[in-house]
């Protein structure tokens, strides 16, 4: 099953997808804490810069508590970022 969160502007949702028919299964609101605020990083601009460093490659991304949470496969072997969606930067 592929997650896939959509905002408009009466809030956010995630539509929980299945990946061989495209078929939405079903959806359910998101809370606050999952929603980026409007004055932070695109996500694309962080997305080609992780992609960029090569550090693997990019399996989920998710935003929770306020952070990007990166999962990524390099050689077989799972990475887990969290990047301030401020700055782009890994939250040490």
């Amino acid at each position: 099953m592929c997650e896939v969160k959509v905002c408009a502007t009466d809030g956010c949702k995630k539509l929980y997808i299945n990946p061989k028919s495209g078929k939405e299964k079903h959806r359910k609101r998101v809370g606050s804490d999952e929603i980026p605020t409007t004055n932070v990083l695109a996500l694309s601009t962080i997305i080609q810069s992780l992609e960029a460093r090569k550090l693997g490659t990019i399996t989920d991304v998710e935003f929770d508590e306020g952070f990007w949470d990166v999962e990524l496969l390099k050689r077989g072997q799972g990475i887990e970022l969290v990047i301030d969606p401020m700055t782009g930067e890994e939250r040490s």
